[in-house]
């Protein structure tokens, strides 16, 4: 749904947010072949070091009070979710691209489940999911509105002429 980049998750984040989180409860100690424990909600490997280095350098901004989410958002709900993560948890939204490394990945699925579960901590346990569910709702809303809209300029458009899609109606 949402870009948000990451694992699989605990919060069940829409997909289109791309958030980078991890599921919990697991390990990310690597396993005695090497491989990576765990892999991200695309399923790219999760690099056990970058993921901890993700969030060692989170709880040092934490302890700044300077952090921020990595996402893949755009569009009207990107600057939504930007707007609201920080108003409502002053938050930075660093928007990312879908053209990275597993080690990158794993560096910000760290990073972003630490501040997660600041933002948990700090504001109430499942205060970023619920931001989350707003976000869902907004970008819902929004495409109802954009479908009503095109169902009604379909319906209202000259029978047997050209729709302005270039389709020709029947009727």
């Amino acid at each position: 749904m949402f870009g948000v980049l990451g694992t699989a998750t605990a919060l069940e984040l829409p997909s289109e947010l791309g958030i980078v989180r991890s599921p919990k409860g697991r390990s990310m100690t690597d396993r005695p072949d090497k491989t990576p424990s765990r892999v991200t909600r695309v399923g790219i490997p999760i690099d056990a070091l970058e993921y901890q280095r993700g969030v060692t350098d989170a709880e040092a901004d934490i302890a700044a009070k300077s952090y921020r989410l990595f996402c893949q958002t755009r569009g009207a709900w990107g600057d939504f979710f930007t707007e609201l993560m920080q108003q409502r948890f002053a938050v930075h939204v660093v928007h990312t691209s879908d053209m990275t490394t597993y080690e990158e990945l794993s560096h910000q699925s760290g990073y972003n489940d630490a501040v997660v579960a600041h933002l948990d901590n700090q504001f109430g346990a499942g205060s970023f999911q619920r931001a989350c569910d707003e976000v869902k709702a907004y970008r819902e809303a929004g495409y109802r509105r954009w479908r009503e809209s095109e169902a009604k300029r379909l319906d209202s458009g000259p029978k047997g002429e050209e729709d302005g899609a270039g389709l020709i109606s029947s009727g």
